[in-house]
């Protein structure tokens, strides 16, 4: 999945100070994993990077992004600073590097710091992905000694409010000897295998979570040469809990409130068939895949397209107690790169399945210019615009099978009242129709 990001303006006014005041510092930022909106487990792989960011010299920074993922190559770099932009490699078509690098001259604010805007590609791609406002000290390196052999302590570490579905805060203490306070901590448990975190007002965010889970972390403490506290202190965690939704419209991560497929999840015994639909008729896949996470890690899978592009759909099974996050990624005809529902299966915006959930009878709403179309006269229910042996399905708000007519007109009336969900199965596909009578 890729996703098309504009550059933002990126104008912060920094005056430029003298150096030799500042100290030597460890960068952070030496092959730390990250990824667009600086998620390194963003959910398209593409969009996984190691980035590189340290001192060259008195006047200098180097950047550098280099492929976090197997058979993914970088063949652009973009970096924005106080002061200027520069670029290094250019969109190109089958391209080979591994990573971008650029050394730069930036401005450096009066507390010895420099904000950075990141934008980098793959090949046959015009898109970028991004990450933005990264401030680091500008004499940060990673070719830093400190004369320091002293390993820190962790004091403790708890949680720190209410989990969320997908992310904990974490209450972090430690003591060293040389600093005060520590900011630093490495936190394994979970997605996460001795993984840096940086402390802000002593908290570290835990991204990545899947809800409804009991994760035990175990939190190590880093001081600036590099020392890592000898033993561990335990943080247990349980994060929220989502419902399983069955049924919806979505538009892309970035632009939610324009829906732009409805999705339908239905249940036969253990096996899920999960269906999207572009919501405007004139919109047809060209390409369709659902990344399901089943709390083991994100996995791609190709929707089998149908009808000549008007739905497109995948089974899965679930096993009892199984949970899922998912996102849908998708391409209509004549639509420049692909969009995405979510942008990832760690946010809210990703779709929640829970095993047992949203049997057969759970129907999504109709899309907007469907060729089938409800009305009601004298109170009957007409379904128009259908083909003899068309099959029509009717169910009350409760999922409840009213009636079910094999279609001989290509209008059919049904009595039936209240809120009713129209399910009509055509040779081209089917199409979900709500009305009230």
């Amino acid at each position: 999945m890729k996703t098309i990001t504009k550059s933002l303006s990126f104008l912060i006014a920094m005056a430029v100070v003298s150096l030799s005041a500042f100290g030597a510092i460890k960068s952070d930022y030496c092959d730390a994993p990250s990824g667009h909106e600086g998620n390194p487990l963003f959910g398209d792989p593409a969009g996984r990077i190691k980035l590189t960011i340290t001192n060259v010299d008195e006047t200098q920074l180097k950047v550098e992004v280099a492929s976090n993922n197997s058979g993914t190559f970088i063949d652009f770099l973009q970096v924005n600073y106080s002061g200027g932009s520069i670029t290094a490699g250019e969109d190109v078509d089958g391209g080979t590097d591994l990573s971008q690098s650029v050394i730069f001259t930036p401005n450096v604010s009066e507390g010895g710091n420099v904000t950075l805007e990141i934008l980098w590609s793959n090949p046959d791609w015009g898109g970028r992905w991004m990450v933005g406002n990264i401030t680091v000290p500008f004499l940060a390196s990673c070719d830093v000694e400190i004369d320091d052999d002293t390993p820190p302590t962790v004091v403790s570490a708890n949680v720190f409010g209410t989990p969320a579905a997908y992310s904990a805060v974490l209450s972090v203490i430690a003591d060293d000897d040389q600093e005060d306070p520590i900011t630093k901590f490495i936190v394994t448990g979970g997605p996460f295998t001795e993984q840096q975190f940086i402390a802000e007002d002593g908290k570290i965010t835990l991204n990545g979570l899947m809800p409804n889970t009991e994760y035990i972390f175990n939190i190590k403490a880093k001081d600036d040469a590099g020392n890592i506290s000898d033993d561990a202190v335990p943080a247990v965690v349980k994060t929220a809990a989502r419902a399983s939704q069955c049924q919806g419209s979505l538009g892309h991560w970035g632009t939610p409130e324009t829906k732009k497929i409805d999705y339908i999840i239905e249940r036969t015994g253990n096996n899920v068939n999960i269906t999207i639909t572009p919501v405007n008729a004139t919109d047809l896949l060209e390409y369709a895949e659902v990344i399901i996470n089943k709390g083991s890690g994100p996995v791609g899978n190709l929707m089998a397209i149908a009808g000549g592009g008007t739905s497109a759909s995948y089974q899965s099974s679930f096993s009892a107690g199984e949970e899922a996050s998912m996102f849908f990624v998708y391409n209509f005809n004549g639509m420049e790169g692909n969009e995405a529902t979510a942008a990832s299966t760690f946010v809210m915006e990703s779709t929640y399945y829970i095993a047992g959930d949203c049997g057969q009878t759970n129907l999504s709403l109709a899309s907007e210019g469907a060729s089938v179309y409800a009305y009601t006269v004298n109170g009957i229910v007409n379904i128009a615009n259908l083909s003899a042996g068309d099959v029509v399905s009717v169910y009350d708000v409760s999922g409840k099978l009213l009636q079910t007519i094999t279609a001989q007109n290509s209008i059919e009336s049904i009595a039936a009242e209240g809120l009713l969900i129209v399910k009509v199965t055509t040779a081209s596909g089917t199409s979900v129709l709500k009305i009230m009578n």
